[in-house]
């Protein structure tokens, strides 16, 4: 695979409280619990045309061309409402963090070491620092950098407005 260097919408997700709530889970219950996970992220990103990098335990790494910012932004924020609507783990509901960040970034393989994609640069670690972290103020809570913001449309940056915490724009 050639390094590709481009730019987009890179999101990072992280389940809320995965590892309290499966504590005591037999580990193919813990499976089950990140399969239907998966199923869900992916269902979310692929309809809004975008790429999932890889799953890393209960959190996932993607992103959204430039010309799909404003369906990436909607199809994150359906993806936690559907999380938090209908995902349960030991009969609990939980939450999702995620956190988007927009900016270039390189889409490239580690040969001979690995041979799936990977995502490098300064944008995927803010979506990731971003959208990780356990502070229980932020159990559950959409977080879109500046940058992400700013390459919304005027229609997607309005979408916003009829929502209040936990889906913020970082200042």
């Amino acid at each position: 695979m050639e390094t590709t260097y481009t730019e987009g919408l890179v999101f990072f997700t992280d389940l809320a409280g995965f590892a309290r709530l499966t504590g005591n889970l037999e580990l193919s219950e813990i499976v089950k619990v990140l399969k239907d996970f998966a199923a869900i992220t992916r269902k979310h990103v692929e309809k809004a045309d975008g790429v999932l990098i890889k799953y890393i335990g209960d959190s996932a790494l993607g992103y959204f061309p430039p010309e799909r910012v404003d369906e990436g932004a909607a199809a994150l924020i359906d993806m936690k409402q559907e999380i938090e609507e209908s995902f349960e783990i030991k009969g609990q509901k939980t939450g999702l963090r995620i956190g988007a960040n927009y900016g270039p970034f390189a889409v490239c393989d580690f040969t001979p070491f690995e041979e799936k994609a990977d995502l490098v640069g300064e944008t995927v670690n803010i979506a990731a620092m971003t959208g990780s972290g356990g502070r229980a103020k932020h159990r559950s809570i959409v977080i879109f950098t500046p940058e992400a913001f700013r390459k919304l449309s005027s229609s997607g940056r309005k979408a916003f407005h009829k929502y209040t915490e936990p889906i913020v724009y970082l200042a």
